[in-house]
């Protein structure tokens, strides 16, 4: 396990499989939860239209999107539909 530097923190830092298990690329998002590649580009879009309160979230690291699995949960259960 790796641990920061620090002399007065010595918290560990994540692993690459901890990173990889909180993270998911669109083809992954898409397994887990149904939603297509196209569709996740056009909510994407929809993050710039001030109008809509629940963007799908995501993260863009260069060129790469990335998921974060915590905020698409919290994402999933904010617009949950009530019926």
């Amino acid at each position: 396990m790796l641990v920061a530097s620090n002399n007065t923190n010595t918290t560990p830092l994540p692993t690459l499989q901890s990173l990889a298990d909180e993270w998911m690329t669109p083809e992954q998002l898409e397994a887990e939860i149904g939603l297509n590649i196209p569709t996740q580009e056009r909510m994407r879009m929809r993050k710039r239209q001030l109008s809509d309160k629940n963007p799908l979230p995501f993260s863009k690291f260069g060129r790469v999107i990335r998921y974060s699995r915590k905020r698409i949960n919290e994402w999933l259960l904010n617009n949950e539909q009530k019926g």
